[in-house]
């Protein structure tokens, strides 16, 4: 299978995951835990949607982001790579079924 095969958003996704998952982004274990605990309370969620939630001020979403990019990128947070990842794409635990969250 070639880039050919694959659709280019997906390897778009990939790509850009693929910076959080070899090039040693260190996840943050307080950040992690505080992006776990919350994020199977939110129905609907979105990358959006958790920082507002967690986040007091941008700062601190800027330095949590990494992390969630690290989960996703780890398969611990799942999200629908054949879409445009971005701030508004649905992410849920990875132990949840997407269709459970509806």
């Amino acid at each position: 299978v070639t880039e050919r095969h694959i659709p280019a958003i997906l390897v778009k996704n990939l790509r850009f995951l693929d910076r959080y998952r070899r090039r040693g982004i260190r996840l943050d274990p307080e950040h992690a835990s505080t992006i776990l605990a919350e994020l199977p309370r939110l129905v609907d969620a979105t990358p959006n949607t958790l920082m507002q939630r967690i986040a007091r001020n941008d700062q601190q979403k800027a330095a949590l982001l990494p992390s969630l990019w690290k989960l996703i990128a780890d398969s611990v947070v799942c999200c629908d790579l054949t879409s445009p990842l971005n701030m508004s794409s649905s992410i849920w635990p990875a132990h949840e079924q997407q269709e459970d969250r509806r």
